[in-house]
């Protein structure tokens, strides 16, 4: 028997207001801005071209025991801190007042970098950085977001939206978002699907306006050097000149590429109407290909890239699959800037214990194929509300072998829940080398009747962004309960956890392959 669920489907796109409005899209012709992307074939548009084949190592340091928005890359020709191993880079330590076990670095003062972070949120109207010019990424994805917000694109001004931190050990940080409420009529999900079939009739990104496409993203060795210089780096030529690879540097640099006709099916960035921070944006993978909402390595691979081009630690990537809170089926990953540091990154984690033994620091992790090196450590959070898995890259790992071997595990991971129906949720963090995973069941007892009647009525849908800390609400008597209360906030977010038993099965479903137990 089918399970289903009664929500209002979230507005991402300009074409799904319009649509409810009765308004007639594609009044301007075929390449004109309200055409719709199903007709981006020929169109020229501005590219973001990365370089994926680079396997120069970059080593990493990290910021304050807490993991204060993780990693800040040191330059190869001056490293100053080299762990030699793994038990060199990482301890743990009981918590005193709690059952938490705080990971933390074994970093000299002198390498640690302090973040300072006045108020929580960051939709003030510029995208948070460490310190110094942001990134290629981080320029061209605020310049054209901030042009698109002057273009009043967005559905609401996002500085109205008020943000506080709740009190509380764990740091959860609550927005209240009335912007996001619609009065569309309630909608209903199958939440026990997680794998169900593209429906051309319902709203996907081939249906949005080509004026929400900020730019494709892409791998520069899709693109001949003729296609390279065919434009100057358009957007904001003032601010990309310091990213202009005229040195001798033999390792390629992303440049944005201006006017490249479309072929195939891109991967587009694309501005979220209805955002939930500064910089909200969607990353959807091979647009014109009907990609249902599955995520595998290939996919994961692109949205690892995509945070790890942004190198900025207050951009997280985000997925929620069908049953998780996903309410488009056509794939998407999602993007934002915070400034603060999410729960989730400031929990404390543990091996991951399969087989009922332990083999050294950490039981699960991933090794290259001569078994001897470890690439990417899998653990499980501890002391959180949701339970979930870790996957982190470690620091000697290039960045390009970390991306490779994290992709692979993740998206065999996410493979492995979809052939077990399990709805889940990931966000990465870190810059492109940290990324949670957490199976969860919300949804499902929501539509079973098994969620108590005050936690039901807060309204609260635990998706990625929730899961990880960021508590968005769409009511002020919730802001009002939740913002100030963490015990509320724990509450609501258990019933998203797996039991402990089933938490256990899909972890051996998942990574009994990579453990050495």
């Amino acid at each position: 028997m089918a399970i289903f669920i009664k929500r209002v489907q979230t507005v991402m796109s300009l074409s799904q207001m319009d649509k409810e409005a009765g308004v007639t899209s594609n009044v301007d012709g075929r390449h004109g801005p309200l055409s719709p992307v199903k007709d981006c074939a020929g169109r020229n548009m501005p590219v973001y071209g990365f370089a994926s084949s680079t396997s120069t190592p970059r080593k990493y340091r990290r910021i304050c025991s807490e993991r204060n928005l993780a990693i800040i890359p040191i330059e190869e020709e001056a490293p100053r801190w080299s762990p030699t191993s793994l038990e060199d880079d990482i301890f743990y330590i009981q918590d005193a007042e709690s059952d938490c076990i705080q990971r933390t670095l074994k970093v000299p003062s002198d390498q640690v970098v302090p973040m300072s972070i006045d108020s929580p949120g960051s939709s003030t109207g510029s995208a948070p950085h460490l310190s110094g010019d942001g990134s290629l990424l981080d320029t061209v994805l605020t310049a054209m977001w901030d042009e698109c917000a002057a273009e009043g694109l967005f559905r609401y001004d996002l500085s109205a939206c008020t943000t506080k931190k709740v009190p509380g050990k764990y740091g959860f940080v609550a927005q209240l978002n009335e912007g996001r409420a619609t009065k569309k009529r309630p909608t209903e999900f199958r939440v026990d699907q997680v794998c169900q079939p593209f429906d051309e009739s319902k709203f996907n990104f081939k249906k949005a306006y080509m004026q929400e496409v900020l730019f494709r993203f892409e791998p520069l060795t899709m693109f001949s050097a003729d296609e390279e210089g065919a434009g100057s780096p358009a957007v904001v030529p003032d601010s990309l000149s310091r990213f202009s690879n005229d040195s001798e540097d033999p390792i390629p640099a992303s440049r944005i590429i201006e006017a490249v006709p479309c072929m195939g099916s891109p991967n587009l960035v694309v501005i979220n109407v209805s955002p939930i921070e500064y910089g909200h944006v969607l990353l959807v993978p091979r647009v014109l290909d009907n990609l249902t909402q599955l995520v595998d390595a290939e996919t994961m691979t692109l949205a690892l890239h995509f945070a790890k081009e942004a190198d900025n630690p207050c951009l997280r990537v985000g997925y929620n699959s069908l049953g998780a809170y996903a309410t488009i089926n056509h794939l998407h990953f999602q993007a934002y800037y915070l400034r603060d540091v999410l729960p989730c990154e400031r929990a404390g984690t543990a091996p991951l214990v399969l087989g009922g033994k332990t083999d050294g620091l950490l039981c699960c992790h991933k090794r290259n194929r001569d078994r001897t090196t470890s690439l990417v450590n899998i653990s499980r959070l501890v002391g959180y509300p949701v339970r979930g898995f870790v996957l982190e890259v470690i620091s000697t790992v290039s960045v390009a072998e970390g991306i490779a071997e994290l992709a692979r595990l993740v998206g065999e991971a996410c493979v492995a829940m979809q052939r077990d129906n399990i709805p889940h949720n990931l966000i990465i963090t870190d810059m492109g080398r940290r990324v949670f995973i957490w199976p969860q069941c919300f949804a499902e007892r929501q539509a079973q009747g098994l969620l108590p009647e005050q936690i039901a009525a807060t309204g609260v849908n635990p998706a990625v962004f929730e899961i990880a800390g960021h508590m968005l609400l769409k009511r002020q008597e919730d802001y009002d309960v939740l913002g100030e209360d963490e015990v509320a906030v724990l509450e609501v977010l258990r019933y998203a956890s797996l039991p402990e038993e089933k938490f256990l099965h899909v972890a051996q479903m998942c990574f009994r392959t990579y453990c050495p137990c």
